[in-house]
């Protein structure tokens, strides 16, 4: 979804919530800064911090174009927006050793995620 796409952002991956965050179970993301690859090319990047925040930014758009909550349900990424009153939970799946992953929703491939900056993986790792 194009709603959950962005542009890097500076970032502060400090506290850690009960409801939101790392504290909701474990997956494949781990907070911090991802490439973001849309099914139809589209390259941006979006920012997840560990107390449950996340940034959906554009290029040359001063102010994130989506904002809202991440939180885990089972073996999903959920996504709580601030614009739609609506959770959107797609299934995390890795796509290598480096980090990376993609959603998928409804059985289609939604995005692929490559690490930028991400605390605790190795840069080309």
């Amino acid at each position: 979804m194009k709603k959950f796409i962005c542009v890097a952002a500076v970032f502060s991956l400090a506290g850690c919530g009960e409801q939101y965050g790392e504290s909701t179970g474990e997956g494949v993301m781990l907070p911090g800064i991802y490439q973001v690859t849309q099914p139809d090319g589209t390259v941006t990047r979006m920012v997840f911090k560990k107390d449950g925040d996340y940034f959906d930014m554009a290029d040359n758009t001063p102010k994130p174009v989506d904002e809202g909550k991440w939180k885990r349900d089972g073996e999903q990424l959920c996504f709580i927006s601030v614009h739609i009153d609506a959770t959107h939970c797609f299934t995390e799946q890795a796509r290598g050793n480096d980090g990376s992953f993609t959603l998928t929703g409804e059985g289609e491939r939604v995005s692929e995620f490559r690490p930028v900056a991400v605390p605790g993986l190795e840069p080309g790792s």
